[in-house]
């Protein structure tokens, strides 16, 4: 998914707000990118719990399976952001109903003032899921832990029987 279309939710991806009222995933753009972003800053109410989740994925006939994608931090803190991934998420609702797992990612490192630089996230195995998941993009936000954190390129590659694919999340 790489959020040129300017739509969140094209493709099948659902944003879920946990807090609701305070900030959420919206799209931004600057220098010719647009990403999802999200961030704390003068949320109302504070400290956002926010998801992007993506449509079902069916890894049962696919295999090295691999996720990557780009980001960005800004005006960090903590770490607000992680990348899950669940087999038993109905595709609609609250996720915490449903078990995740946090994915091992490469997030940008700046912290402070300012922003970072768009940062790979290195390629995350999949391979241990055959079967059909979600993978989340988790924002939670609270004293310790905040800032505003930009996604974009997410692709998810596979191999499907004899065939190569490339999914564009």
């Amino acid at each position: 998914k790489d959020f040129e279309d300017e739509s969140l939710t094209s493709g099948g991806w659902m944003v879920y707000d946990m807090v609701q009222g305070s900030n959420s995933w919206t799209i931004d753009d600057f220098a010719g990118i647009t990403y999802a972003m999200i961030t704390e800053y003068q949320s109302d109410p504070p400290d956002p719990n926010s998801w992007l989740i993506s449509p079902e994925v069916d890894l049962s006939i696919a295999s090295d399976a691999v996720l990557t994608f780009m980001n960005q931090a800004a005006h960090r803190t903590g770490d607000a952001l992680s990348v899950k991934i669940s087999e038993n998420y109905s595709g609609s609702g609250d996720p915490t109903l449903a078990d995740w797992t946090t994915l091992d990612a490469t997030y940008d490192s700046h912290t402070g003032g300012g922003f970072g630089s768009w940062t790979h996230s290195g390629e995350i195995d999949l391979s241990a899921y055959a079967s059909k998941v979600h993978v989340g993009f988790e924002y939670k936000a609270d004293d310790n832990n905040y800032g505003r954190w930009h996604l974009n390129d997410i692709t998810l590659t596979a191999k499907e029987s004899t065939l190569s694919s490339n999914a564009n999340l």
